[in-house]
């Protein structure tokens, strides 16, 4: 019943986010990604709390040292998160990034193209002499 239970949980934080995805910075887009991380924790807390309380753990091995192990990890794993985008927001600094003022404009070719063949099709003769 437990295994069932995270495995929903699971199933909702993930299609929380992916539906949230599109949506980009709006207000149902903040909602829906709230949702999804409230049933991520959900998902991972009964095994959490199984594993400090139990003395061998929720899956018969480890204890309260694993548990902390994997938190532990989580917190390492913050960190280098929070670093990379220390990096990337310094890179921005003055207006654009570095990998923005680096690309060259788009140059439009004198070649027409189909649509602009069948416009002029459309539009009949130019008089401009």
């Amino acid at each position: 019943m437990l295994a069932t239970f995270i495995a929903y949980a699971v199933a909702i934080a993930v299609a929380a986010l992916v539906l949230s995805l599109p949506l980009g910075k709006s207000q149902p887009a903040r909602m829906l990604r709230r949702v999804s991380a409230f049933f991520g924790v959900l998902a991972i807390l009964p095994a959490l709390v199984a594993s400090i309380i139990s003395p061998h753990g929720a899956t018969g091995s480890g204890g309260p040292g694993c548990a902390l192990a994997g938190i532990g990890i989580l917190i390492v794993a913050s960190v280098v998160a929070w670093a990379v985008l220390a990096v990337r927001s310094a890179s921005t600094r003055g207006g654009t990034s570095k990998r923005l003022a680096l690309k060259r404009p788009y140059q439009h070719r004198a070649d027409p193209d189909l649509i602009s063949i069948i416009r002029e099709r459309m539009q009949g003769p130019r008089d401009d002499a």
